[in-house]
């Protein structure tokens, strides 16, 4: 096998992983009130979140990934992967970007379908508002 047969199998066995594993984790739940209105569908990224919003746009949180690590050693500070860091109350903080996407002219009443049903599913009983609680969803 030449260098280039090489080279084009090992690009396509990264792709192959890559797609796969970007497409493994992200399980998008319905909004049945437990959040705001302008949240049609979110998923839960790694160090943030995804929402799709009714009119066909969406909503990307991303976290600090430095800030994340701090937070995490404060609570777990007898875990293995602490790397010897010390952290104080003082210095905890999480800074965090939020990008918002419209499509000029695009539809503004989208259909979103969903097309790959979980068996799982979560429940949302989060403060003493019933109207902002889900379940089942």
């Amino acid at each position: 096998m030449n260098l280039k047969s090489k080279y084009f199998i090992t690009i396509m066995l990264l792709f192959c992983f890559l797609n796969s594993n970007a497409q493994g984790y992200l399980e998008f739940v319905e909004n049945k009130g437990q959040w705001a209105d302008n949240i049609s569908y979110k998923g839960a990224l790694q160090t943030g979140a995804i929402a799709l919003k009714p009119d066909g746009g969406y909503r990307m949180l991303q976290h600090n990934t430095t800030d994340l690590e701090a937070i995490h050693n404060f609570f777990h500070p007898d875990g293995s992967d602490l790397k010897g860091k010390a952290v104080s109350t003082n210095t905890l903080g999480l800074h965090s970007h939020v990008y918002e996407v419209s499509f000029l002219g695009s539809n503004k009443s989208p259909q979103a379908i969903a097309e790959k049903p979980q068996e799982s599913y979560n429940n949302y009983y989060l403060g003493n508002d019933p109207t902002h609680w889900a379940s089942g969803c």
